[in-house]
Parts: C-alpha cells; structure tokens; sequence
C-alpha cells in the first residue's frame, strides 16, 4: 500500500471516529454529569498518552514546553470538551453539530488565505 493511500486511510478512520463524538456526547451526558464526563476523559486520556510517552521513551519536556503544554491542554483538554457537554444538556445536537462544523469550516478557509494556498474551489464544492 502507497504511503498517500495510507495516510488517506487513517485520515479518513480517524475522521469517522471523531464523528461520532457528539451523538456519544449527548447519549453519556443524558446519564453522567457533564463535569464527571469531562475530568474522566481527560483522566483516560493522560493514562494512555503517559503509558505511550512511558514506552516510546520520549524525552522529559523542558520548563518552558510544560507551560505550553498546559496552556494547550487547559482549553483542549478540560474548557472544550466541558462546554460540549454543558451544551449537549441544553441544545439540540444537531444545531451543535452545524456550529461546530462551520468552526472547522471557517479555521480551514482562514489559513488558506493565511498561507496563501488555493483549494477555494474545493470550498466552493464542499458547499
């Protein structure tokens, strides 16, 4: 398999898995409390990501790097997926989904004209 046709793959696997974040979103916080679902998704997630930088043997980040790295996690994290989950409680999902869908929209059509690239048309298309 073409290494293209490989990253097409994981891409395309990794987009279907983020897909469902929002129906499954709706269906915990029906039953969980949005802020236990929030801190335990971050608690899951720093378990995997330490036991892979713990077995990949990857260098221990300088002073600097931990800040930003806090910095970062502090709204990808915790802020993000918290408001997701207080949303999901009072908005429909699918309005939800059409908001956080322009969002990426928006971001990706911001730095094509940041970095000056050209897939407008494919914009236009995806329309």
């Amino acid at each position: 398999m073409k290494n293209e046709t490989k990253g097409m793959l994981i891409g395309f696997i990794g987009i279907f898995i983020f897909s469902l974040t929002l129906p499954v979103t709706k269906i915990t916080v029906e039953t969980l409390n949005p802020y236990f679902l929030c801190f335990a998704r971050a608690l899951l997630a720093g378990i995997l990501a330490g036991g892979y930088l713990i077995y990949t043997k990857a260098p221990i980040p300088d002073a600097k790097q931990i800040r930003q790295f806090a910095i970062v996690a502090l709204g990808v994290v915790f802020i993000f997926p918290l408001f997701i989950n207080i949303a999901m409680t009072t908005v429909k999902p699918l309005m939800l989904a059409l908001f956080w869908g322009s969002c990426h929209w928006l971001r990706s059509l911001q730095e094509c004209c940041s970095f000056k690239s050209d897939p407008l048309w494919a914009f236009g298309l995806a329309l």
